[in-house]
C-alpha cells in the first residue's frame, strides 16, 4: 500500500517553507495539478467540483 495523508505529499513539499508567497502560490497550483492529473487552464478552473469543509476544531494549532 502506498503512503497518504500528509506523508503523501512530502516529496512535493521539499524547499516550500524556503519560497516566497508568489513561489508558495505557483507551487500549490502545480501540486493541485499533479494531483488531479491534468495542468490548471481555464477548464480545470470553470468545473463544478464538490466543496469540502473541515471545522474549525479538528486539529489542533
Amino acid at each position: 500500500m502506498g503512503r497518504v495523508g500528509e506523508e503523501a505529499f512530502q516529496d512535493y513539499a521539499l524547499g516550500l517553507d524556503d519560497a516566497g508567497f508568489r513561489e508558495q502560490v505557483e507551487y500549490y497550483l502545480i501540486l493541485a495539478g499533479w494531483i488531479t492529473g491534468r495542468f490548471l487552464d481555464r477548464g480545470w478552473f470553470a468545473t463544478s467540483r464538490v466543496l469540502y469543509r473541515v471545522p474549525r476544531d479538528t486539529w489542533p494549532r
